[in-house]
């Protein structure tokens, strides 16, 4: 075997590709540990509006019902008996979004979605009879002060001040899917991000009134679901590939200081997060760690790690998806409460947020053409 063949392949991955790795230590990569309090999600899940949905990510909810955020660039409206209507067409992948209640009418839903590769969108939805058409405002795209540029926009959380948060995941921008003019690669994007280790998202804040945006927060490993805590003392971030949630200050006198929320409690990666009324956190996580990655985790020197992520990033993708649902809640002191797992992926599947909401759990997931949907008092 030609050894120093091989060593030059991987020098040269390592050198000349343009999203080489960062020097990830071996101690710095997330610890998974086995469903912790584990209940099973089975056949008490129902399929709510089967068919009528299109990867319905995250599900915005509204006094006026609730909407679905769709990868074929829909938000649609969702009925009480399961029928959709397309609200609005963002023309893009809306990722995450919040409702607005401190701008909203008896006539008018205002929502904050993040649009992957344009930024913050502001859009009006009409609730009259019949509706008027949707007015649809990009209200935030680049940091006020450095023009810096929002590449991945990926969740929305609103305070009760009317503060928009936002995470923006990753430095990496999101290229269309093949032969789609709408459909970004989101997933691919943000495993090659886990692959090459740099910690370059951010989470941001923009204010309505002065129309300024400024980052609170910088260095998270895919910066993703975004929720506000009670008081908006502070915000819940989860960091994808640390697979861990991050709680950042929003007091003045540690304003963006970030602390570790829950660690080392998640059978896999996190996506999106809610806080819900009743002061339980639910944390969506949509599959468990590749092989691959926690072969990576151990490998060892750190020089040798790297270099071999680099060879990995100029290979066609490989790593198989698992069909897999979960979710993890917790406590607001980051304890686990309880954790809902699917081995089969038939009842839910690559779930990518949780909503709590008159005693039901909404399930959005990136894979499927439904909402799963739990009654709390059957599970």
């Amino acid at each position: 075997m030609n050894y120093s063949a091989i060593l030059m392949t991987l020098l040269f991955a390592y050198t000349y590709n343009s999203s080489a790795p960062d020097a990830v230590n071996v101690q710095q990569w997330p610890d998974f540990v086995e469903p912790v309090k584990p209940s099973p999600l089975g056949a008490e899940v129902t399929h709510y509006a089967k068919g009528n949905l299109h990867a319905p990510e995250t599900n915005i909810i509204t006094p006026s019902g609730f909407y679905s955020l769709c990868e074929d660039g829909t938000i649609r409206s969702v009925s009480a008996t399961g029928e959709t209507s397309v609200s609005v067409n963002v023309g893009g992948r809306p990722l995450g979004g919040a409702y607005a209640s401190s701008e909203s009418t008896k006539n008018v839903d205002v929502l904050y979605i993040a649009e992957v590769s344009k930024g913050i969108l502001r859009i009006e939805v009409s609730l009259v009879k019949p509706p008027k058409p949707p007015k649809i405002e990009l209200v935030s795209y680049l940091v006020t002060e450095s023009s810096e540029p929002i590449l991945y926009a990926d969740d929305v959380a609103i305070g009760p001040s009317g503060l928009v948060y936002f995470s923006d995941a990753s430095d990496l921008p999101v290229p269309l899917k093949k032969g789609s003019k709408v459909k970004r690669d989101t997933l691919g994007t943000s495993i090659q991000d886990g692959i090459r280790g740099k910690r370059s998202g951010k989470v941001l804040r923009f204010d309505p009134k002065s129309k300024e945006t400024v980052v609170i927060s910088r260095g998270i490993w895919f910066a993703n679901g975004v929720a506000v805590g009670p008081k908006e003392e502070y915000l819940l971030v989860c960091e994808t590939f640390a697979a861990r949630v991050l709680k950042i200050s929003l007091r003045d006198e540690n304003y963006g200081e970030i602390s570790v929320f829950a660690s080392g409690v998640f059978p896999g990666y996190v996506d999106g997060l809610s806080i819900s009324s009743t002061g339980k956190v639910h944390v969506a996580v949509p599959s468990p760690a590749p092989a691959a990655i926690l072969f990576l985790s151990k490998v060892k020197p750190v020089w040798l790690n790297t270099v071999l992520r680099s060879l990995i990033l100029t290979l066609p993708p490989f790593i198989k998806e698992v069909v897999y649902g979960c979710y993890v809640t917790l406590d607001l002191e980051g304890n686990v409460i309880e954790t809902r797992v699917d081995e089969s992926g038939d009842y839910a599947n690559f779930v990518t947020s949780v909503e709590e909401h008159n005693d039901k759990i909404y399930l959005g997931s990136l894979k499927v053409d439904y909402i799963g949907v739990l009654d709390k008092y059957n599970i």
